[in-house]
């Protein structure tokens, strides 16, 4: 089935509405989005009516293209509005038939993804038609797969939110239309079922409004008054921002972070093994290591790693059941990533790869593959860490939090609730920090860029530290200090990293952790956490003020705890009343 479809232009009126379209197809030729497509669009609606509508209907209809707030336009009113995507691949979840739309080739082509591995068509770069095999067995549909179906621009299903094939601009259902040849600015007629055109229902804006409604949902979680609605140049700027090494981070730490959430509801006390430090081991440790291990030895092997995992314990004659799991969640989580599975003794010698020493010289990741275990097993905040060290320093850091909600913690909150699908945080020295909804596809395009929450006075601060559950928490010595400093709001406790992310993005001024004094501080537990809050215009220093050094090998050394705040000038104040209080 081929037909051609209208210019990427479009000008349509339908029930006195009238909406401009003008979208545009740019190839992504930068890092961290090689290969891939930047799907940039500008929608001008104007009400040509005598009353007032909304979106050309009488009643609300949820999700109506619009990114953010919908307004009702009076009489010759005009609403427009800007955005764009990254477009990336076909998932299993999109099961079913569908029209793909080529706004570069303006052809339009039939594609059935099924639960057995079907023939997809695709367009590339030029008119060439390639087939694409793709490998989605059933056991990939058991889960919940993100399809809705609101009556949005003529009643058709639209895709929520999932991953798109990189050469493929949109999909839509074909069982509410029939492929018929489209002269410029026609409809696309529907079928009997579902009513017919309420706004203009070309390709292209079909196209648009499919794009618009997904981005729109991602972007709730996010809907700041700094946030902009990217065009095509601004989405590739935000794709220079970061070097290509961090697209890879990104990438691993999602995958890992999906690995746990789902071993979290899993987990059996003959599971969890013991640490020096007290903190229970779960087959998701090892695995989400070895994932991310995997990922990053296959994009960049001349990157080093140290990571907290030792493969030890697999290895022992005890460790046969715990070797099987691991590696079946390994694979499991990496089908869809790697044409292979792996085998036991690989999965093992990822996660040993992870047991270098570090240092100042050369480049290498620093893993935590599940900070706060505590808060892993407790069904609180955990995080999955992952930081760069390039000549000495660290300069890039990604958090994912799986648990963490996207809305900001209340002031006179003790604790963050959790919520899905939980945050990504992400920062490179001197380019900022971004967050974003941890199930974005392109955190570099949907990320927000966050800063720290100053204020003028210490008494109006709000503080974060561990649970009591935790080695490294002394209540008694942060409510001293605290007190001191005329803090009156109660602290918030919050298990892992994900404590360093909700600083960064001002939930709070300050956080405070004091271990016992014979306590070892690790790299992998800070490093990653550290640059997001520096990039996000925050401090991070021990109790004396000494900035944290992690170029010494596995270890920090570290005098009187970690104290991070939001502001330089709070800082100092906190520096202050540690020396008076201790």
């Amino acid at each position: 089935m081929r037909v051609m479809a209208p210019s990427p232009c479009s000008d349509a009126t339908t029930r006195g509405v009238r909406v401009r379209v003008k979208a545009s197809l740019v190839p992504a030729q930068t890092a961290p989005v090689m290969e891939r497509y930047v799907y940039a669009y500008e929608v001008e609606i104007e009400n040509e009516n005598e009353e007032a509508v909304q979106d050309g209907n009488a009643e609300e209809i949820e999700g109506s293209g619009v990114v953010g707030e919908q307004p009702t336009l009076a009489k010759g009113e005009k609403f427009s509005y800007t955005s764009a995507t990254v477009l990336k691949r076909i998932r299993g979840s999109m099961s079913g038939t569908y029209v793909c739309v080529s706004q570069e080739t303006k052809e339009v082509f039939e594609a059935e993804i099924a639960p057995t591995p079907p023939r997809i068509l695709r367009t590339t770069r030029t008119t060439t038609l390639r087939r694409l095999r793709a490998n989605l067995p059933r056991s990939k549909l058991a889960h919940p797969a993100r399809l809705t179906t609101p009556r949005v621009h003529d009643g058709f299903v639209r895709l929520s939110a999932l991953d798109f094939d990189p050469r493929v601009v949109t999909l839509y259902r074909l069982s509410s239309y029939r492929c018929v040849q489209l002269p410029s600015r026609s409809r696309v007629p529907s079928t009997a079922n579902h009513t017919s055109a309420r706004m203009s229902t070309t390709a292209s804006s079909i196209a648009v409004s499919t794009r618009a409604v997904a981005r729109a949902h991602r972007l709730r979680r996010y809907k700041t008054p700094e946030r902009a609605m990217h065009v095509a140049c601004n989405a590739a700027e935000a794709s220079n921002d970061f070097p290509e090494l961090m697209a890879h981070a990104t990438r691993a730490v999602r995958l890992a972070s999906t690995l746990c959430k789902r071993t979290q509801f899993e987990l059996r006390n003959n599971e969890k093994v013991a640490k020096l430090d007290d903190s229970p081991v779960t087959v998701a440790d090892f695995a989400a290591q070895a994932v991310v291990s995997l990922v990053l030895e296959r994009a960049a092997p001349s990157v080093g790693l140290v990571a907290e995992e030792s493969a030890s314990d697999m290895r022992s004659d005890g460790g046969a059941v715990l070797r099987r799991r691991v590696t079946e969640k390994v694979n499991e989580t990496l089908a869809e990533e790697f044409e292979r599975t792996f085998s036991e003794d690989e999965v093992m010698d990822a996660i040993d790869r992870g047991q270098t020493e570090g240092g100042a010289s050369g480049s290498f990741w620093i893993l935590d593959p599940i900070d706060g275990t505590k808060g892993f097993i407790n069904g609180r905040q955990y995080a999955i860490a992952l930081a760069l060290m390039e000549g000495g320093e660290v300069t890039g850091g990604v958090l994912g939090c799986p648990n963490m909600p996207g809305e900001k913690i209340p002031r006179g909150a003790t604790e963050i609730p959790t919520a899905s699908p939980g945050c990504l945080f992400v920062a490179y020295k001197g380019r900022g920090a971004l967050a974003c909804a941890l199930d974005s596809s392109n955190p570099f395009v949907d990320g927000v860029k966050i800063s720290t929450q100053k204020t003028s006075h210490s008494s109006e601060a709000t503080y974060m530290e561990s649970w009591g559950d935790s080695i490294v928490a002394d209540h008694s010595f942060t409510n001293s200090l605290s007190a001191a400093m005329g803090v009156t709001a109660p602290p918030v406790r919050i298990d892992s990293m994900a404590k360093y992310g909700a600083l960064a993005r001002g939930d709070t001024n300050m956080y405070l952790r004091f271990p016992p004094a014979n306590y070892r501080e690790k790299v992998w537990d800070h490093a990653a956490g550290a640059i997001v809050v520096q990039e996000a215009g925050g401090v991070i220093s021990d109790g004396t003020g000494k900035p944290l050094d992690f170029s010494k090998g596995r270890f920090l050394d570290i005098d009187i705890g970690i104290v991070a705040t939001s502001s330089a000038e709070l800082h100092a104040t906190l520096l202050e009343t540690i020396a008076k209080v201790r």
